[in-house]
């Protein structure tokens, strides 16, 4: 394995009612810290808590170095929360995670792969895709919005993830006002891959509110699907009303004697109903096209940025350097570029 200890880890922990464990985990994320790198810093977001979280937190600040806190003003969610940290972290590697439930003896392993690949990990549950209700959910989803969101719908509830420091700046770059964690990590665009990991058996830890929301987050924060499956639904009722159009009209060729008014009640109906499924196809692809526009994300991230040896063909500048120089190296400068 490759040396760290010039590299600064960053471990970002989302707290939330986690009195009884939060000394143990600081003791135990700090001391892997301390054996991967010099430099490390450990971030503990308080999503609101409505225990003693923030005041157990407030005293161990005086007894560890490399300690920072952070008080959220509500309970926000768990993506949120992270998202926080993530804007204050300065590692070269972020790991993001949740200490009631996610191990810290994979820290070290995740800094490391992270490192040397380049490449966002994110965290599955082993044996969360078995459970009955996420194999219900995925067949669901397989048939309403796509292949790919039902393969990752286990990544909904991620809550363990590890990023180089590019993928960070170009995540706090995106500017979704519905924040999801797992899909940031999508449309940025960096590689990724999923590892699987046993639940962390620590005591004392508390479930997360809102997994359902995040679950509903994660499926409608950057997918377009459900809106394109209104339009499936408004073209497919669109058809079914000319065909009952067609149906009337023969009923009136073809049988002798029509109840006085059916005709006409029946017209009436049939095509206002198709007036409003036409609306209904037109203002869900719309509504598409404004979730694409409105998010302000920029149009683009820089996986790197290299330039050569020589700057400038004239032999008489001055900004001609020895060798090639790599901005996608620790800091914001990895991700330069924008819209």
């Amino acid at each position: 394995m490759s040396d760290l200890s010039d590299r600064l880890i960053t471990v970002i922990a989302v707290l939330h009612d986690d009195e009884e464990i939060i000394e143990e985990f600081v003791e135990a994320a700090l001391a892997q810290l301390s054996g991967v790198s010099t430099d490390s810093e450990l971030i503990l977001v308080d999503d609101n808590s409505g225990d003693r979280t923030a005041d157990r937190a407030a005293a161990l600040l005086t007894r560890y170095s490399g300690l920072r806190l952070i008080r959220l003003t509500r309970t926000y969610g768990f993506d949120v929360a992270a998202s926080a940290g993530l804007d204050s972290s300065l590692g070269d590697c972020v790991v993001v995670m949740r200490p009631g439930r996610d191990p810290v003896d994979r820290i070290p392993w995740l800094a490391r792969r992270v490192l040397a690949e380049g490449r966002i990990l994110v965290g599955r549950v082993r044996g969360l895709e078995r459970r009955f209700s996420v194999r219900v959910a995925r067949g669901a989803l397989k048939r309403l919005i796509g292949r790919r969101a039902a393969a990752d719908l286990a990544e909904a509830y991620a809550t363990y993830f590890a990023l180089p420091r590019q993928a960070v700046v170009a995540i706090t770059r995106e500017k979704l006002r519905i924040c999801s964690l797992p899909s940031m990590t999508h449309s940025v665009g960096f590689p990724r891959e999923l590892f699987d990991y046993a639940l962390a058996t620590r005591a004392g830890g508390s479930s997360y509110p809102g997994t359902l929301n995040r679950v509903i987050t994660y499926v409608t924060s950057d997918n377009i699907l459900p809106l394109r499956m209104a339009t499936y639904a408004g073209l497919l009722a669109c058809g079914l009303n000319l065909s009952y159009g067609v149906y009337i009209a023969l009923v009136n060729v073809l049988k002798g004697r029509v109840a006085e008014g059916w005709t006409t009640l029946s017209f009436q109906v049939n095509g206002l109903f198709f007036l409003v499924f036409v609306i209904l196809v037109i203002q869900s692809e719309y509504l598409g096209v404004i979730l694409q526009e409105s998010k302000e994300a920029p149009l683009y991230h820089v996986l790197d940025d290299r330039n050569s040896p020589v700057l400038w063909m004239q032999p008489d500048r001055r900004n001609v350097v020895a060798e090639s120089v790599e901005t996608s190296g620790p800091g914001p400068a990895g991700t330069a570029g924008g819209g």
